[in-house]
């Protein structure tokens, strides 16, 4: 048998649950399963130029030329699959690497196997990337990546680093258990900014993660007390200097003491007359982000960031649908500029245009 090398992104995937959903109703699960390859799977794979490498029975294996259109198919999968996929879930691991491609077109290698590791430690409805994949789509796709630190993974022998794909909002990774309550409790922690803005972040409800027979979700709210302001407003550049698209590239360090996970995000904002404005997702819901402020003249900047949490690990424990918000403040010049936060972690806000 003839076989060749090639360097690939290896897609990994598998139904959450499925040996129980067998056991429940077997017919019905099959016709399920087969229904989530017609609807989605293979379409899928046609729209994103992938291919099916082989089935097993509640998963399957996918090779892509592009890292990209690997992770771009894995998004629009799992939004499809909490919009309406009749209560199916899938975790997805994608690996970049070296593989041997036998004449049967079945693969093999370390780059196989990474990206089954990968998707065994998923949570159900999640996506996980090593860092090879990351380190070729971050910026090139429409999510955030929250890195995860290095794993050990059964039969490799070096750590592999890992990032969470976060869709933004879409899939925010949270596993689902149907049994389970929503989370009720009210994230015990304060946003405070130097100059006494502090932001009370309370959660009113709990996003019922893709439970068709959930209860419609609450909106979160957050309630606001400003103390007076110690530095004065800005006035926007009115003349148009910064006017135009900036691309935003936010970084959030991972602390240890409250204990959070570091992330990134990447968006796209716009100026016009001095005031920039820009955002993911849908406001208001889990994982999205929204960022308003003023480019002055000569280009001192201030802006403010609100979102709604997706995952607690990178929101120092609070429950999924929390609000947070935070200032940050920096300076802009022609074809860059940069801000920070400074309350509770730090944050880097880098924009290019």
């Amino acid at each position: 048998m003839i076989s060749t090398r090639r360097l690939a992104a290896i897609l990994a995937a598998d139904v959450v649950g499925f040996s129980g959903l067998m056991e429940k109703d077997e017919e019905g699960t099959v016709r399920r399963v087969q229904a989530l390859r017609n609807d989605l799977i293979d379409p899928g794979l046609a729209k994103h130029r992938g291919r099916l490498v082989k089935t097993t029975g509640d998963g399957f294996l996918a090779e892509f030329a592009s890292p990209i259109a690997a992770v771009a198919f894995a998004i629009d999968l799992q939004r499809s699959l909490t919009e309406d996929a009749d209560g199916l879930r899938m975790r997805v691991g994608i690996n970049l690497g070296d593989i041997i491609v036998e004449e049967d077109g079945d693969v093999y290698g370390e780059g196989v196997n990474v990206a089954a590791r990968l998707e065994a430690l998923c949570e159900p409805g999640s996506v996980l990337v090593s860092s090879k994949i990351y380190e070729e789509v971050e910026g090139k796709v429409s999510a955030s990546f929250e890195d995860q630190g290095e794993k050990q993974v059964k039969n490799i022998s070096k750590l592999v680093r890992v990032f969470a794909v976060r869709g933004p909002g879409e899939f925010p990774g949270r596993s689902l258990d149907p049994r389970a309550p929503p989370r009720r409790s009210l994230p015990g922690w304060l946003v405070a900014s130097g100059a006494g803005l502090a932001v009370a972040v309370v959660a009113l409800g709990a996003w019922a993660w893709w439970s068709r027979s959930a209860p419609a979700v609450q909106p979160a709210m957050v309630a606001a007390t400003a103390g007076p302001a110690t530095t004065p407003p800005l006035s926007p550049a009115a003349d148009g200097a910064f006017d135009g698209t900036w691309r935003l590239t936010v970084t959030c360090a991972a602390v240890e003491s409250p204990r959070s996970a570091g992330y990134v995000l990447r968006l796209v904002t716009t100026v016009s007359g001095g005031r920039l404005q820009g955002g993911l997702g849908t406001p208001g819901q889990p994982g999205s982000f929204q960022i308003e402020g003023v480019i002055a003249p000569g280009g001192a900047a201030r802006f403010t960031a609100r979102g709604v949490v997706n995952n607690p690990n990178v929101a120092f424990g609070a429950s999924v649908g929390s609000l947070y918000e935070y200032t940050a403040e920096g300076t802009f010049g022609d074809r860059s500029g940069r801000a920070r936060r400074v309350q509770l972690r730090p944050c880097d806000l880098a924009f290019e245009r």
